[in-house]
């Protein structure tokens, strides 16, 4: 549910703010996006893709690994980017 995912991210971004090393693994785009930093991606052929969240987060590669068509969003109420995934 969203309101125990936003405490684990916030919880996340404090530890991280805090000079703790923090591993994590998500299938959603937006726990990534919420967090920031470095991010790690498995692309379909096996290669793990390392760098910044901002920069390995392109809307290209993620309908790519989702293998659907979807758009990032930045909701300028809350500060921070979404991404959004189409139905057809």
């Amino acid at each position: 549910d969203y309101g125990n995912q936003i405490r684990t991210v916030k919880m996340i971004r404090e530890l991280a703010g805090e000079g703790y090393g923090v591993i994590m693994t998500t299938h959603s785009p937006d726990h990534v996006l919420m967090v920031g930093g470095l991010v790690g991606v498995l692309n379909p052929d096996g290669v793990l893709e390392f760098g910044e969240a901002g920069k390995i987060l392109t809307e290209e590669r993620l309908s790519e690994l989702y293998q659907v068509n979807l758009s990032l969003f930045h909701v300028d109420e809350f500060n921070r980017d979404t991404c959004v995934a189409a139905l057809s």
